[in-house]
């Protein structure tokens, strides 16, 4: 059983927006809650100061104040904290984009951790990315998957919360699986060679 809690950042600037994309952190034992959430919007922001050179021009990203703190083996929620830290939205500065606004960067998130005989993995989407990332026969430059690595380490064995995937729990799925478990990010990066591009599926 783990402290844990989420950070979400919310997209604009584009239709089809918003955008969501959720960073999962555990806590630091010798940090409040509190500051443990602080920190961590910090660290969100920094992720995409990091990665704003290859982000659509004016699509802004912005990490919410409203954080929530979960009991990673059951999902309860223990606490809902609003953080009164400044966090500017970040803004895009690419403006080289002919590209659809669901062009993303597909990133793998790895853990070593083994839940049901398969190691725990997550993944994220970052974007929408412009053409400063995409080379001339559209795959992903050696310098927008270095970017991306950069920003996740960052995140990832520091000092404070660090970077989890959390597998949820599922009571429907077996006694194994029906106790969720969070896992540190010890590893993260561009997971595929050409950009992904999402659809919109139906309710």
């Amino acid at each position: 059983m783990a402290d844990i809690f989420i950070i979400k950042a919310l997209g604009s600037g584009w239709q089809g927006a918003p955008g969501l994309t959720q960073f999962i952190f555990d806590t630091d034992p010798l940090l409040t809650r509190r500051e443990n959430a602080d920190q961590a919007l910090g660290l969100v922001s920094s992720f995409y100061e990091t990665m704003a050179d290859y982000l659509v021009n004016d699509t802004v990203w912005q990490p919410s104040a409203e954080v929530d703190f979960f009991e990673d083996s059951n999902g309860e929620l223990q606490e809902r904290y609003v953080s009164g830290e400044v966090i500017d939205p970040v803004t895009g500065t690419d403006t080289t984009s002919g590209n659809s606004r669901a062009t993303m960067v597909a990133s793998k998130l790895s853990t070593s951790v083994v839940r049901n005989n398969r190691l725990i993995t997550g993944r994220h989407f970052i974007g929408p990315i412009g053409d400063n990332g995409i080379d001339d026969e559209g795959t992903l430059t050696a310098a927008i998957r270095q970017t991306v690595a950069t920003a996740y380490a960052g995140m990832i064995d520091i000092v404070g919360p660090n970077l989890v995937v959390w597998a949820r729990p599922r009571p429907d799925a077996g006694p194994v699986l029906a106790v969720g478990q969070s896992a540190r990010v010890e590893g993260a990066g561009v997971s595929m060679s050409v950009p992904a591009v999402l659809r919109s599926r139906r309710d």
